[in-house]
């Protein structure tokens, strides 16, 4: 994501304007730290391991990861809408999952108070959209619409799908629409990976059960509803650019000698 201020299409809204500053995830959701980010051509195209990146020229990102996606306006809206609720929410989480010491390849349960649900679910989408092509919500008044008005809810659900894991990786993500191939099925989603969570966007699928699915969430709740929440998640590492790709490094390292034996 390029930081520089600059014309360009908002990602949200659609208009050719100035753009601001948006921090992805918001910096005061642990985002303030100085970063190297990394194309994924680079990841692809390089020898060694995954998560080997000596040698690689990246994006210095000062204060914590972010681009110019945004126009004023939007930003500003969605910040005092949904980012607040947002941080409270990711902190809460974190002070829990510390005291857990949650596992990889298992799941934890954690018990949040006092939380607004569809404006967390909100300001994940936001940084979905940041992450993604500025064409992306031409095709999709509706979806556009339930970001940019305050008060609106309802996503389709034979359409699109939220999900939602514990990230046990220090290595963040930020993936736009990808395919992502398993057999016969072909699945298209976007993921981004931070701390504490990562989220995925799926596209024409139904939820996966391979996350915690927050989809619904945004035709259950109403933007004042402030409600006491448990969610069950599954935990992954992230070692690797791959979309939907969890092998610990255990996992990658036998997998890379067994290919060299075939």
């Amino acid at each position: 994501m390029d930081r520089s201020t600059k014309i360009g299409k908002c990602h949200l809204c659609g208009n050719v304007n100035k753009l601001s500053l948006e921090h992805v995830p918001p910096q005061k959701a642990y985002n303030a730290s100085n970063a190297k980010l990394f194309q994924g051509d680079q990841l692809i195209a390089k020898d060694g391991l995954p998560w080997d990146f000596n040698g690689l020229k990246g994006n210095e990102h000062q204060n914590g990861i972010g681009g110019t996606t945004l126009c004023v306006e939007c930003n500003s809206n969605t910040g005092a809408w949904y980012a607040k609720s947002y941080i409270d929410f990711v902190k809460k989480s974190y002070n829990q999952l510390i005291q857990k010491k949650p596992v990889v390849n298992s799941s934890v349960t954690i018990k949040l108070n006092d939380i607004y649900p569809i404006r967390v679910v909100k300001q994940i989408l936001v940084m979905f959209m940041s992450i993604n092509n500025p064409d992306f919500l031409d095709t999709d008044i509706k979806l556009r619409e339930l970001m940019m008005t305050k008060l609106s809810k309802n996503i389709n659900l034979n359409k699109y799908a939220v999900g939602m894991y514990v990230n046990a990786s220090k290595l963040s993500k930020y993936i736009g629409l990808s395919a992502l191939i398993e057999g016969k099925n072909v699945t298209l989603l976007s993921e981004l990976t931070t701390i504490p969570f990562g989220y995925v966007f799926q596209v024409d699928s139904k939820p996966s059960d391979r996350y915690c699915d927050l989809t619904n969430i945004l035709n259950t709740f109403e933007y004042d509803d402030k409600i006491d929440i448990e969610l069950t998640m599954p935990i992954y590492d992230s070692n690797i650019v791959y979309p939907g790709d969890y092998r610990t490094k255990d996992q990658i390292l036998k997998d890379i000698e067994r290919n060299k034996n075939c």
